[in-house]
């Protein structure tokens, strides 16, 4: 089941992100130019980084010809990816719209990975800023008193509650697609400390799209939707360099994934609840 339906502009960030993860695997990455990379940058730096990756993008080249048409129908998506500066221009950060001026260099899968991270907290900063404002005009018209009722009514934070919900409807997608018969893949099945959550989640993730492919026309929606909701529970900004990428994990059968996955949800349910 899912949550809410997602505006048109949700949409298409979404399209974009998932054109930029693409990348990774389409791109020549040996042998291949290396490219200067934004690290991390913050809220008030984003139009300077988003605007060094788009420029960056202009210099990756197809892995194989085979993948030139998807390749080429993958940047002409990451073109129309925009970001409008609310304020100033964020000169601190003036080395990010200039290429030749030093900082950190990467193979084309890493800036394309670190493109996409950017692109995820974009999208989320986007999302933020149109319910802030829908906020803004309700508490124009509101009142202290109101908003101390509701607060003593509901008792539980919106964010945390919205965390909650997701994790529900992943856990009903998910029970659905149990009995599924999936014998011929292996999927990378992390079992990370708690600490490692949010690339936990990214390694499901990542798996549920091979699972995407294998899966009847009746089973794909479900795996589609705990895809969505597990996207809108990452955190693009988490870095850890001890947790574990994807790839070193073990890999298993479908029903014992399952059972981790299922198992690491109700785990996330049960420090939100």
């Amino acid at each position: 089941m899912v949550l809410t339906a997602a505006s048109p502009r949700t949409v298409k960030y979404r399209q974009i992100h998932q054109k930029i993860l693409q990348l990774e695997t389409m791109v020549k990455d040996k042998d291949a130019e290396l490219l200067h990379t934004p690290e991390n940058p913050v809220e008030r730096c984003l139009y300077t980084a988003v605007t060094c990756f788009k420029k960056g993008i202009q210099k990756l080249q197809p892995a194989s010809s085979q993948e030139s048409s998807q390749f080429t129908k993958a940047i002409r998506i990451v073109n129309k990816f925009t970001y409008r500066d609310p304020g100033k221009r964020d000169m601190e950060n003036e080395k990010y719209t200039n290429l030749k001026n030093g900082g950190k260099t990467n193979t084309p899968a890493n800036f394309s990975i670190a493109f996409a991270s950017t692109a995820k907290f974009v999208m989320n900063k986007v999302q933020r800023s149109k319910n802030t404002d829908m906020m803004c005009k309700v508490i124009i018209f509101g009142s202290i008193a109101a908003a101390i009722l509701l607060t003593a009514a509901y008792g539980v934070p919106v964010e945390k509650t919205k965390i909650e919900a997701l994790l529900r409807a992943s856990l009903s997608d998910l029970d659905l697609l149990k009995g599924i018969d999936n014998n011929s893949l292996d999927f990378y099945t992390p079992n990370d400390k708690w600490e490692c959550n949010h690339t936990t989640l990214a390694c499901f993730l990542k798996e549920l799209k091979v699972l995407e492919q294998d899966v009847d026309e009746k089973d794909k929606q479900h795996v589609k939707n705990i895809m969505k909701n597990l996207e809108d529970l990452q955190d693009p900004g988490f870095s850890n360099p001890t947790c574990k990428t994807c790839e070193v994990n073990g890999k298993k059968k479908f029903p014992e994934f399952h059972k981790e996955m299922t198992g690491f949800l109700r785990s996330m349910l049960k420090q939100n609840v």
